[in-house]
């Protein structure tokens, strides 16, 4: 018995350890990101020697509180409409999920693809939410996959039609602007290939799996390799099911492409909304837009969480072109402030609430 409960000890000790190294990893990401945001806003008031405190201030103030408060709400729609795409796609497999629990999907992907590089710790949030609420492995893998490739399609549907109307934008703006637009260009298209193949190539993710098995056996943290190979299979016999049912189901592609091109819709219309609450001039909102759009694909280009330092240069780049460099820091600063910031900060309270509620119970719907 006293070696029975030594060895529990010790299992309990390595869980805790590993426990303890994931939040250790957590608060060291969130404390980076942190700093590199500082240091964003430090980069743009630090470009204009003629950025005043006051003169901001004055911006802020003079800006039509209706127009602000479509801005706000269009924030908001980013985080909505990426959870009832998720919402969309559970549906097809028969999982119906309330609209409260796709809104915690959604803030779950936004706060903590803001806070990793490459916005890799974003899906992972939320399939740990879904699972949470029931759903199996094999349907949220898939779920997720196939959001991923509407959400890059989406994006990479609405800067073709944002090229078409001011690409000449593009020419009166800086060489390192078009270098990592182009570089976030070819990365955007890149992983639309990638996650397209990885929903129709179910092979690619079994061999993912049993050479991190293999790699988990030689390094002598797997065990029992072959249990664990069995496991992997029987999930990538459930996941060509679930992506079966979906690829046969071509309302789901029509709907799940339609709330990605709404959540960058609600994204780009930020920009929108500020300028007509500042200037209201429409062709100036919309040029602002297409600044936004080519600032979207770009920050691709570089793996900061959530693209700081790279969106700031980009954006503050382009409304330097539509404004002069003096009012650019203002309105970059504004724009950046509810796109971002804000919509990150709106995303952790609400994966905070989503995170208590399911910590109260088995099964929480927000």
């Amino acid at each position: 018995m006293k070696k029975i409960s030594s060895v529990c000890r010790q299992v309990r000790s390595v869980h805790d350890n590993r426990k303890c190294e994931i939040n250790r990893k957590k608060v060291i990401w969130a404390v980076l990101s942190f700093l590199i945001a500082i240091g964003s806003i430090a980069m743009v008031i630090g470009r204009s020697k003629e950025f005043r405190l006051e003169d901001f201030r004055a911006s802020l103030q003079s800006m039509n509180r209706g127009w602000v408060l479509l801005a706000i709400m269009s924030m908001f729609g980013f985080i909505w409409f990426e959870g009832q795409a998720i919402l969309r796609i559970a549906k097809t497999l028969n999982i119906t999920k309330r609209p409260g629990s796709g809104l915690v999907y959604g803030a779950a992907d936004v706060y903590f693809s803001a806070i990793t590089p490459s916005a890799s710790g974003g899906q992972p949030a939320s399939a740990y939410f879904m699972i949470r609420d029931g759903m199996n492995g094999s349907a949220v893998a898939i779920t997720l996959l196939f959001n991923l490739v509407f959400y890059c399609v989406a994006l990479l549907s609405i800067a073709a039609l944002n090229f078409c109307f001011f690409g000449n934008i593009l020419s009166h703006l800086s060489i390192r602007f078009n270098i990592l637009y182009c570089v976030g260009l070819v990365i955007l298209i890149g992983l639309s290939v990638l996650f397209y193949l990885l929903i129709q190539q179910g092979k690619l993710i079994y061999r993912l799996g049993d050479w991190l098995i293999g790699v988990g056996e030689k390094m002598k943290l797997v065990r029992d390799g072959k249990k664990r190979r069995r496991k992997l299979l029987q999930s990538m016999e459930q996941y060509h099911a679930c992506a079966g049912i979906i690829a046969g189901d071509r309302r789901v592609v029509r709907d799940v492409f339609f709330y990605n091109v709404l959540q960058r819709i609600s994204q780009l219309g930020v920009s929108f909304f500020l300028f007509m609450a500042w200037k209201k001039d429409w062709l100036l909102a919309l040029k602002a837009v297409a600044v936004q759009c080519f600032v979207a694909v770009g920050s691709n280009s570089i793996p900061i969480p959530g693209a700081m330092g790279v969106a700031d240069y980009m954006m503050i780049n382009g409304f330097t072109h539509l404004l002069g460099e003096s009012m650019a820091v203002n309105m970059e600063l504004i724009c950046r402030g509810i796109t971002f910031y804000g919509c990150v900060i709106t995303g952790g309270i609400i994966t905070i609430i989503g995170y208590i509620r399911r910590k109260r119970e088995n099964v929480g719907i927000l």
